[in-house]
């Protein structure tokens, strides 16, 4: 998700509280300002990370407030995993944090490249972004192998069963399995921008022009869409229920296995 502020503003989300999304607001973060993910932890803690004129920026939501936080590095900060325990990782400009009790260390990666997406599988870290670049830690080593004709990863999701999903620009997919990753295409032309993965075999990612899939029977299949907007992110709280949004304040909600109506913010 992409979340941008020009000028010296107070930031803005809105939250949804007994089925209505209200503002909310949540701090002054300062001029050129730009958030790009938001992750949910145990008992209503979370994180949110981007930049601040260029160096990074950190939110932490704590008892409701959020509180800015130092990045013990430089370099804006794009993409974000928590691994259920309150611990993660962020990914940014050839920047790798983890986080471990409440504290972000930096951790050096082997490229110098835009890192765009995070995700953690069980005990292993996967990262990827520019030039469709995948980074993958094991037992504390990084690994990293290269997408070909892939511009930017922008997504990455695995099931319980340590099997994967990537998503891209142009319509890019690629399937991790059995060791090695397998690229495919949506058949559009249009980027993906965002994917959610849950158990056992379910999944939806969604990106431009309205572009929005499920995944059934390992393969992905076209679903109807009530937007021609980009779609930049989307959450799922059961395999029947959750969200997406997007461009020009579109706010899809997803209930009893499918995708409604866009509703108003406010």
């Amino acid at each position: 998700a992409r979340f941008s502020l020009a000028g010296v503003l107070i930031l803005l989300v809105v939250a949804l509280r007994h089925g209505q999304w209200q503002p909310y607001t949540l701090l002054d973060v300062g001029t050129n300002t730009t958030l790009q993910a938001v992750a949910l932890g145990a008992n209503g803690a979370g994180w949110a990370v981007g930049s601040n004129a260029n160096k990074p920026l950190i939110l932490h939501l704590v008892n409701g407030t959020w509180v800015p936080m130092t990045s013990p590095t430089g370099g804006a900060l794009y993409a974000l995993a928590l691994d259920g325990l309150g611990d993660g990782w962020a990914v940014g400009d050839g920047t790798a944090l983890v986080l471990h009790q409440g504290t972000w260390g930096s951790v050096p990666v082997p490229t110098t490249l835009s890192l765009h997406a995070v995700a953690i599988n069980g005990a292993d870290v996967w990262a990827g972004g520019e030039n469709g670049v995948f980074l993958h830690r094991q037992q504390g080593q990084w690994t990293t192998t290269t997408l070909p004709n892939v511009k930017m990863i922008t997504g990455l999701a695995f099931s319980a069963a340590g099997e994967g999903w990537a998503t891209g620009w142009r319509g890019a997919l690629a399937h991790w399995q059995n060791g090695a990753w397998t690229l495919t295409s949506t058949g559009r032309s249009w980027s993906v921008l965002a994917i959610a993965l849950l158990p056992p075999a379910t999944g939806w990612i969604v990106g431009d022009g309205g572009l929005m899939m499920v995944l059934q029977q390992n393969a992905w299949h076209d679903s109807g869409c009530s937007t021609s907007h980009a779609i930049n992110a989307l959450a799922l709280a059961s395999p029947t229920a959750g969200w997406s949004v997007g461009d020009a304040g579109t706010l899809i909600p997803f209930h009893a296995g499918a995708w409604g109506a866009g509703v108003p913010v406010g």
